[in-house]
């Protein structure tokens, strides 16, 4: 579930959910692989600023950080870990 994609000269980044990694292709979408994040929440945007200094920023405030394109990311700010919810339903019968 892709959410975001990012492109500079013939760079190209696509991030969404799971979140623990980033699709990466050096050749406009030719050839991929794979760079993992270590990151547990979705990512929602990634931006990069030329082909080694980039931002993903995920659910709960998470933004991940690289400088030498994507082979790793640093946490830049951590945000919660999970989300959970708790719903009750009380019926009147």
């Amino acid at each position: 579930d892709f959410r975001c994609v990012a492109s500079v000269d013939k760079h190209v980044w696509v991030a969404g959910r799971p979140g623990g990694f980033v699709l990466h292709s050096p050749d406009l979408g030719k050839t991929w692989e794979v760079q993992k994040t270590d990151s547990t929440v979705p990512a929602n945007a990634i931006h990069f600023l030329d082909d080694k200094t980039g931002w993903i920023a995920g659910d709960l405030g998470c933004i991940l950080g690289t400088t030498d394109g994507g082979k790793t990311w640093q946490v830049q700010k951590s945000g919660g870990q999970r989300a959970a919810a708790l719903c009750l339903h009380a019926s009147g019968t």
